[in-house]
């Protein structure tokens, strides 16, 4: 069985996919088979990779169906033992596939790998280290702004950013892919809660570095990107949070819902945070039908997925990345 099946999502990314598929050339693992699925592209995208990367598995969908939807149908399509799911804006670097298998292949329940990923115009700093589940019901990329060399030891984490992530095929087909519902934004950490409910590992590879060019999709603060993140948010919390962990964790959710509310009125000056709550709301009775599926799923008792979560950031952090991002995105367009 070959090892590694790599999915790359593309949408309209014509001007990314050389950079992105020409490091996939250079990948040190042998036999990397790698998928592209197309969102419904009309930049010539489906063209340009049968023109110059005819040994690519292209899937073309009618339609934008979002990063959950296409890395789907990837994921459908993948014969591997492990899927590698990796952002159309990135460089990945040429042992960044064999060093997610490796991490992978020392452990049977190892079921999620992270990248080390970094900016593309730094790549000093960190973007994600994987990701962290906040008691304050949030996802956290771990590292973000930190030194490359805080980030050079592997480690537990409690998921992956799937902008470059290792997930095991076995591990899927057990407790699902991506939830088509989320579209993008929030999904890995719905997959990383499934997965830590029913008993798999997630490690972190310092060695499978990134190159990252950072919402490249949709600009940090920009209303769409605000609305999906917070509905998804919530949904992530209703489906997959064990009712005692909610109970617990209550005052810190609270808090935290009640000051990202707060910064999308008064300082980015939009509703799409209350019509993202609306829309979770809208969508309650799925939601809690898929809850029930999955809290059926868990294995891991409540108190020890209790010390997997970690302390949120505070105020003055929180705040401080968001700037981060949003001046990034001010300075680069991205």
């Amino acid at each position: 069985m070959r090892l590694a099946d790599v999915i790359v999502v593309n949408w309209n990314g014509l001007r990314y996919l050389g950079p992105c598929l020409g490091a996939l050339r250079r990948q040190t693992l042998a036999d990397l088979h790698v998928i592209l699925v197309d969102n419904g592209s009309n930049d010539g995208s489906q063209d340009y990779v049968q023109a110059e990367f005819p040994e690519v598995e292209l899937i073309a969908l009618p339609e934008n169906t979002g990063f959950t939807g296409a890395n789907n149908a990837g994921i459908r399509a993948a014969t591997a033992k492990h899927v590698l799911t990796l952002n159309n804006d990135t460089q990945a670097q040429p042992r960044w596939a064999e060093a997610l298998v490796a991490a992978a292949e020392a452990d049977p329940r190892v079921g999620i790998v992270a990248s080390l990923m970094v900016f593309d115009d730094r790549p000093d700093v960190v973007d994600s280290a994987g990701i962290a589940a906040g008691r304050d019901g949030n996802g956290y990329n771990i590292g973000l702004g930190d030194p490359v060399a805080a980030h050079a030891q592997p480690c537990e984490t409690f998921g992956a950013c799937a902008g470059a992530a290792l997930y095991r095929k076995e591990m899927l087909d057990q407790i699902g892919p991506f939830d088509d519902r989320y579209f993008i934004y929030f999904e890995d950490t719905d997959l990383a809660w499934r997965a830590q409910l029913s008993g798999w590992r997630s490690v972190f590879a310092p060695e499978a570095v990134v190159w990252h060019i950072h919402s490249a999709t949709m600009v940090s603060g920009s209303p769409r990107k605000t609305f999906l993140l917070q509905r998804n948010r919530w949904w992530m919390l209703l489906k997959d949070w064990p009712l005692p962990l909610l109970v617990r964790c209550l005052p810190w959710i609270v808090w935290r819902d009640m000051a990202s509310l707060g910064y999308t009125l008064l300082a980015q000056r939009t509703m799409a945070g209350v019509r993202a709550r609306l829309a979770a709301l809208g969508a309650l009775p799925a939601v809690l039908h898929d809850r029930r599926k999955v809290q059926a799923m868990r294995v891991v008792p409540a108190g020890e997925l209790a010390r997997r979560l970690s302390q949120p950031p505070s105020a003055a952090e929180s705040l401080k990345a968001q700037r981060f991002l949003e001046e990034r995105a001010r300075r680069t367009g991205k």
